[in-house]
């Protein structure tokens, strides 16, 4: 799969903080025509993993808010939902030449009852690297 001929960039984040120099960058990519997101995470120059490949479909409402470098690393936020509204935040600091998820803050909210909003902070309970790391796999909780 030629993934420039069917992916739209959607932004580029080149991480640079001097603890990293330069080596990494974050593609978020969206296909036009089925809204599919991709997230490439791009370690010196090579493509070395797919932390997101998501329709619309595959969760309600899905959608990539921002993807930013903090001062331990990069956060990822997402928020899906029909009724029952989802955003987090993915926290990943760098620990030992390589990305951790550290983190992941979760608000969720019924939208008949928007008043009952539910936060909380989630560390997993192993340190998972990036390249272990699939966002599907922390939508459901």
């Amino acid at each position: 799969m030629d993934v420039k001929n069917q992916f739209d960039t959607i932004r580029i984040l080149r991480l640079s903080n001097y603890i990293y120099q330069n080596k990494f960058i974050i593609i978020d990519l969206k296909n036009p025509e089925t809204y599919c997101r991709r997230v490439l995470f791009i370690d010196n120059k090579v493509s070395t993993d797919t932390i997101c490949n998501l329709l619309q479909e595959d969760f309600n409402g899905f959608s990539i808010n921002w993807i930013k470098e903090n001062k331990n690393g990069f956060e990822i936020s997402v928020e899906y939902g029909s009724r029952i509204y989802y955003h987090k935040i993915f926290y990943f600091d760098y620990i030992k030449s390589r990305f951790i998820l550290k983190r992941i803050l979760v608000t969720k909210f019924d939208k008949f009852q928007p008043q009952k909003v539910v936060k909380k902070s989630i560390l997993p309970k192993n340190m998972l690297p990036i390249d272990k790391f699939h966002l599907v796999d922390y939508l459901t909780y």
